[in-house]
């Protein structure tokens, strides 16, 4: 049986909003740790539920002048990290 592997993806940044990609299909919590162009940061914690509606899951974000974005697994290591940040 086969459970996936843990590898999650920034895949789109558009305006207020970020999806992030399941690609390795392990249903794992996160972190989006988003940084603004003035460098204040902000991290918000995902549990892995959010997974059981499908491989993208898209986050409304406040913040519109962002410089950063970086999705984080404390609990796994990340397959591929370097899809795991996004700067503007």
């Amino acid at each position: 049986m086969h459970f996936g592997y843990p590898d999650l993806a920034i895949q789109k940044v558009d305006n207020d909003k970020v999806i992030v990609e399941n690609k390795g299909g392990l249903p794992i919590p996160f972190a989006l740790q988003i940084t603004d162009k003035n460098g204040k940061q902000k991290e918000i914690l995902y549990h892995s539920d959010i997974w059981s509606m499908g491989k993208l899951f898209e986050i409304k974000l406040s913040t519109l002048k962002l410089s950063k974005i970086e999705v984080k697994c404390d609990l796994v290591n990340d397959f591929n990290l370097k899809d795991n940040v996004w700067k503007k």
